[in-house]
Formats: C-alpha cells, structure tokens, sequence
C-alpha cells in the first residue's frame, strides 16, 4: 500500500488468515492496519487497510491545525483456471482507493525565525490544506509456464484529484525576497502580514491563495518476461 511508511503490503494468504496493528506515538500519532484474507488451490482474495493520523508539530500563530490523516483501502482476487496444468494461468483484479488530508504548506519562515523557534508557521498559512483521492484498478494475466518462466500483462487505470489550498504569494512583493531580507524597510510590513500582526494598510498587502487544483490519469497496457537461470554458483534474474 504504502511502502514509505513502514508498511509491507500484505500478500494473499494460505488458508485463513487476518491481521490487526494499532500503534500510537508523539504529537497525535495513531496507525491502524488491518487485513483479511484466504485461498484454496484455484485462488483466493485479500482486504486490507491503513489509516495514519497525527496532530502535527508545527506552532501555528494564533493556533490552527497542522496534522494529517491518510487512509488506504486495497481489494485483491486472485483465480487460477487450472492449478494442475502444466502451464497454469492467473487472473488477478486489484483495487485501491486513498484519500489524504494535511494541513501543510509552502510557507516558510525566516532564518531568524527559525532558530529561535524552529517549529513555528505563520498566521497567513493557518488555513493551508491538502486534499486528495487516488483510485487504481489492475487486471493482471499471469502464465506460469514453469517455477522459473512466466509471462505477465497488465491492464491498469489510477486516476489522482488534488486540491492544495496555500498561500502562493502577495500581490505585489515577492515572499521568497519577504523572508530572506525581512528587515529592507519595503518588507517589514510585508512580514508583519504573513506573521497576522497589525492590519492591512495597502491593497499591495494583499496576500494571494488558491486551490491550486490538479488531475492526473494514467492507463495503459503492459507486458513483461521473466526469468530465473542458475548456472552453476550463480543464479540470474531477468525481465524483458
């Protein structure tokens, strides 16, 4: 599911078979995973899910959210036409589906900020926020032609929708210049903005989000051989 978070992905199982994880840690952490599954010799099927959450670290000014929560649901069948052929054939169907919610940001903060106090955001990025949803689907044809040769196609859809409400910037200043030279008398009050001190004295003030709104697909066909050899002490792995 998610190989970056210390997570393996559960293979289907023999028999019967179901797991359950619960794990807790600082600022919030909390991570579910849960599996269930079972096979006989013509197939079987696996249900799986992960959920990860925590309230983050980061000090925003004035309070406001700065954790996530992610969650991943996976359903995998798998059938074998004949499993005592000599030259077997697969058929397997995988779904998933994740959402993610993080209330993270661009937005950075100047040096002197930071090492005073290191975890602190600024008041302008307090409603920054992340959202996306991802579906994939993968039917995958398997011919098993010995323990060492088989031949694999695959026919997969993923779709991902993000939209990532952030501070991209003022109107009229450059923020990137605003953090790296707070102290130029044309940035003080700039950074008096994105701190949330004062009011705002000039439309050139203005401090610009947006949704920033993305879509991607991906789909596609595709066909891989592999192989094993051993050779007297050495063993080769190849896919063509």
């Amino acid at each position: 599911l998610w190989p970056d978070h210390n997570h393996a992905a559960v293979s289907i199982p023999d028999g019967r078979k179901g797991t359950y994880d619960l794990a807790f840690g600082q600022y919030g952490y909390n991570r579910e995973h849960l599996s269930y599954g079972m096979s006989n010799e013509h197939g079987g099927f696996l249900l799986e899910g992960i959920r990860i959450a925590n309230t983050g670290f980061k000090d925003i000014d004035r309070g406001g959210e700065s954790g996530f929560t992610r969650s991943e649901w996976m359903a995998k069948g798998l059938y074998i036409i004949d499993p005592t052929a000599k030259v077997t054939n697969e058929l397997q169907l995988k779904a998933t589906y994740s959402e993610e919610t993080s209330n993270e940001t661009y937005l950075g903060i100047t040096d002197a900020d930071a090492r005073a106090t290191p975890d602190r955001r600024y008041f302008a990025s307090k409603d920054d926020q992340m959202n996306n949803h991802r579906t994939s689907l993968v039917l995958t044809h398997k011919v098993r032609f010995s323990p060492d040769l088989e031949l694999t196609t695959d026919v997969y859809r993923h779709d991902l929708k993000r939209i990532w409400r952030k501070v991209n910037g003022f109107r009229s200043w450059d923020i990137a210049d605003v953090l790296a030279n707070p102290n130029k008398p044309s940035n003080v009050e700039a950074l008096r903005s994105l701190q949330g001190i004062g009011d705002t004295v000039s439309p050139d003030q203005t401090i610009e989000s947006g949704p920033n709104n993305r879509q991607f697909g991906s789909q596609g066909v595709q066909t891989y051989f592999k192989g094993r050899v051993k050779t007297g002490p050495i063993k080769q792995n190849f896919t063509y």
